[in-house]
Parts: structure tokens; C-alpha cells; sequence
């Protein structure tokens, strides 16, 4: 990719690739992390599924069939970028050009947004998960506080011996599940702005 409106873009490309769905990623690294992120979040969706914990296994289940659809769709989404590059590259026009990167910096800062609430809101319930341990150690009580998962499943393990361990798995989990939405449905409103301004212009 290379035309004047990629700086816009670097977030979402950055986001894809972590959870390797950027298009034009082609290498073994990007099938490995493929594979590693499904396999986190599934061992979150059985665990959930195994406590019948619907509200929760609803995250996980959007996680997987996004996840999915845009595997599935991957040449579908190259086409498109590969029809924005084509598009700024087309644009001569001083005017055109404004009219392009104003729309386009509307969908950069939908993608920003998106991503800092995701990512707020997965460091709340982190740091949420572990008060009670922080309250033990600020201020001691004659017995331990209870320490409870926000996302209760059945990991087929003692959960308070192992509660560190399974709380770092489930806010990976989580952390790739936000990732991977944020990524894709923050793309697709790039494209749309694109559209819009497309339409702009030919007005």
C-alpha cells in the first residue's frame, strides 16, 4: 500500500495484524497467530459454555464468527483497500484531495475512538478482578477477601489455587476478542467514510 491517505489507515493495519487478518499479511507468523488467538478464545467459549454463562458467551461467540467472516472475506477486504489505494492515487484535484482526507479522517477517528474505549474497558476489568487481592494486601482482613471472575466458567481446574493463571488467559482472551472487533468493524467504517467522500466528489 502505498498512496498519500495510508497514514490514515496504520491503526487498523496495526490492529489486523496482531490478530493476524491484515490481507497483505501473507507470512507463517501471521497463520501462527491465527491459530493462537482462536485457540485462546475457544478454550473461553467451552469453559463458558460448560456453566451454561449465555451473556458472557455471547462475546466470545461475536469474537469467533467475526473472526470467521473476515478469514472467509480476506480477498474481499484486500479488494477493497487495493480500490482505495487505486482511488487516492486517481485524485489529481487539490480540492478532491481535501474532500477525500476529511471523510477519511473522520473514519481515523472512529478507529481511535473505538479502539481506546475497547482497550479502557478491558484494562477496567482487569484491574476490577483484582481489587480484592489489592484490598488484602492494603488493608488485611482476618480472613481472604473472595476473588471472583467476571467471566465465571468451568476451566476444569481448582479456580482459586490457579485464579491468577486463569484470569490472565480470560483478559487475553478478552484482549484479542476486543482486538478483533475493533479491527474489523473499525475498517469497514473506514470504507464506508471513503464511499462517502467518493460520492462527494462525484457530486
Amino acid at each position: 500500500m502505498n498512496f498519500v491517505g495510508n497514514e490514515y489507515y496504520k491503526l487498523n493495519r496495526r490492529l489486523l495484524m496482531l490478530v493476524g487478518l491484515w490481507p497483505y499479511e501473507h507470512s507463517i507468523y501471521k497463520y501462527c497467530q491465527m491459530i493462537f488467538c482462536n485457540v485462546i478464545v475457544m478454550y473461553m467459549t467451552v469453559s463458558q459454555v460448560r456453566v451454561y454463562s449465555t451473556y458472557n458467551l455471547i462475546s466470545s461467540l461475536c469474537h469467533l464468527f467475526d473472526f470467521a467472516l473476515t478469514c472467509c472475506g480476506n480477498n474481499g477486504i484486500r479488494y477493497l483497500m487495493d480500490h482505495v489505494e487505486k482511488d487516492w492515487n486517481m485524485l489529481k484535484d487539490k480540492k478532491e484531495l481535501e474532500i477525500i482526507e476529511s471523510y477519511t479522517y473522520v473514519g481515523s477517528m472512529c478507529t481511535l475512538s473505538f479502539t481506546i474505549l475497547g482497550y479502557v474497558a478491558t484494562i477496567t476489568i482487569f484491574i476490577s478482578s483484582l481489587i480484592p487481592s489489592i484490598l488484602d494486601i492494603i488493608a488485611p482482613l482476618n480472613t481472604s477477601r473472595p476473588r471472583q471472575f467476571l467471566f465465571p466458567g468451568e476451566y476444569f481446574i481448582d479456580q482459586q489455587k490457579f485464579f491468577y493463571a486463569i484470569l490472565l488467559q480470560t483478559n487475553i482472551s478478552l484482549g484479542l476478542i476486543v482486538t478483533t472487533l475493533v479491527g474489523t468493524e473499525s475498517l469497514y467504517v473506514t470504507y464506508v467514510q471513503h464511499a462517502c467522500g467518493m460520492f462527494r466528489i462525484a457530486r
